[in-house]
């Protein structure tokens, strides 16, 4: 594409070259790929004002593309497994929050020092969050969180800490399985192996 310009004006252009026949510009069957969500929005803004009619030329018809983040293309390169729920998003965060929950104090303070009260559904939110954090950033190194008891040695008291959080993330999966349901991460998992 060249170095001269921003980036996504330039891609714009790139594929409407590309793929412009006739009136349309047919990008159905593009999967487009970006850094961020904002980069998204910016590339359907250009696409749709490469369509706009140009000195005496006619417009096209946009068949817009699929565009994802970089963080959503794994979904896209392999299936899910049938008759098993995917959940993500909100959902996974209330089926953690109820989890955490249920794991009763003293598990959850062999973790944290200073669980939320039993009514702080803002706290246990940002319990559940912080949690599913760490999945995510484990997950970029091939790691679960059940196997940081086995790989992390440290100070007096990390093994039991780290048990615990295995033990909480268990329980998780088990509400999961319970429902027939995994997360992005598990799918993610299954899919590797």
């Amino acid at each position: 594409l060249g170095e001269v310009g921003p980036f996504l004006p330039r891609v714009a252009e790139f594929l409407r070259q590309r793929f412009a026949w006739r009136r349309s510009l047919d990008l159905s069957g593009v999967l487009l790929v970006t850094p961020s969500g904002r980069a998204n929005r910016r590339l359907l803004e250009l696409l749709i004002e490469q369509c706009a009619g140009r000195k005496g030329e006619p417009s096209l018809l946009l068949d817009p593309p699929e565009i994802v983040t970089a963080g959503r293309l794994p979904e896209r390169l392999y299936r899910s497994e049938p008759g098993v729920e995917k959940v993500e998003g909100l959902r996974a965060l209330l089926l953690r929050v109820q989890s955490l929950r249920a794991a009763g104090s003293e598990s959850i303070e062999r973790v944290v020092r200073h669980p939320p009260d039993a009514d702080d559904l803002l706290g246990w939110s940002a319990l559940a969050a912080r949690f599913e954090q760490l999945a995510v950033d484990l997950s970029r190194f091939n790691l679960a969180v059940d196997d940081l008891p086995e790989k992390v040695q440290g100070a007096p008291g990390t093994t039991e800490r780290l048990q615990a959080l295995a033990a909480l993330q268990c329980e998780y999966r088990k509400a999961l399985r319970d429902l027939g349901a995994i997360d992005a991460i598990e799918a993610r998992f299954r899919a590797l192996r």
